[in-house]
């Protein structure tokens, strides 16, 4: 809590450091799960075809996450949070948007790798309908899989 005791202020990186890992097991689950949904959504495939097709999807676009993810996530969360939002609201820390940020930009990360490889790898179209559709299986995969780790950080706190 901060000093008005309004807001969880959270440390990502020390957050990460106990917890990346409970977070990828999560995302990866979640995502094995929703990707095929995602694609019967879209094109009405059998589902055999859809869970071969999602976790191809899943897979593609994790590799490009995680191959571009750090180094520009990173870069875009640190200007958008320390230069843009700090200067612009006179804080010294942000609480809740210090976590926020990182997951809006992973969200969109996820989904703009996972549109590539639906229209390039898999030849399917892109459209608004199935651009909205992939951005709100990814932010389903985003949030289950942060509140997962936020449950496992209070059950497990640092050692002092």
């Amino acid at each position: 809590m901060n000093d008005a005791g309004s807001t969880l202020d959270v440390d990502i990186r020390a957050l990460w450091a106990m917890g990346g890992m409970v977070f990828r097991y999560w995302y990866w689950g979640f995502g094995l799960l929703i990707k095929p949904l995602l694609i019967r959504f879209l094109t009405q495939r059998t589902w055999a075809q859809c869970a071969l097709l999602g976790t191809a999807m899943h897979l593609g676009g994790s590799l490009l996450v995680a191959v571009f993810r750090l180094p520009i996530a990173l870069l875009v969360s640190l200007l958008v949070t320390e230069s843009l939002l700090k200067q612009i609201l006179g804080a010294s820390h942000l609480g809740v948007i210090g976590w926020i940020c990182p997951a809006l930009v992973l969200t969109l990360f996820a989904s703009a790798a996972d549109a590539m490889v639906l229209s390039k790898v898999l030849k399917l179209p892109i459209h608004r309908r199935s651009l909205g559709a992939i951005l709100l299986a990814n932010a389903i995969c985003v949030l289950a899989a942060g509140f997962l780790l936020v449950t496992w950080a209070v059950a497990h706190p640092p050692e002092a």
